[in-house]
């Protein structure tokens, strides 16, 4: 399929959906701010499109969403609201124009099992708070400007099987 447009805002009026994935089309223009109230998402992949934009803030009401691939042309910084998904798992944004810092709540994220950024411009250092992530089994940040030392937490990270820091 090879799905063309802008994702409508009215695609949270189907109030039972849980998983969106319009990867692999040609979408375009940003993210609407509704997609927000899309209360029971549990998945969404918009991976292999050419959305850009800031990544809605309003994505941090997705309480229930596990599993989040941005894979596509966003810049900016990553919404600190994103440290509310609590029940999120895998966070996969990278080759974007993402800048910035990561979030310190997005190193709180107890459930986090895939945080993959590589190829952004995120700056900035690893802080102590990545010892929240108790569950991180793969950390993906090759390729951006991160600088500084490696904090003492990191080997909190008994889960952690693959890192990519380069």
């Amino acid at each position: 399929m090879n799905l063309s447009g802008t994702l409508s805002s009215r695609i949270c009026s189907l109030v039972r959906l849980t998983k969106l994935d319009v990867s692999y089309n040609s979408f375009t223009g940003n993210i609407p701010k509704e997609i927000g109230n899309c209360s029971r998402l549990l998945s969404l992949n918009l991976q292999n499109n050419q959305f850009d934009g800031q990544i809605p803030s309003e994505m941090g009401n997705l309480s229930s969403l596990t599993n989040l691939n941005l894979y596509n042309m966003f810049s900016g910084p990553i919404p600190e609201d994103l440290g509310n998904l609590s029940s999120l798992i895998q966070f996969l944004a990278f080759t974007n124009n993402i800048t910035g810092r990561v979030p310190h709540a997005i190193w709180n994220l107890k459930n986090l099992r895939v945080f993959r950024v590589g190829y952004n411009g995120i700056s900035g250092s690893l802080p102590s708070e990545i010892g929240g992530c108790e569950s991180l089994e793969y950390l993906g940040l090759t390729s951006n400007e991160l600088g500084g030392n490696i904090p003492k937490e990191f080997a909190m990270l008994g889960s952690l099987r693959f890192d990519s820091l380069g």
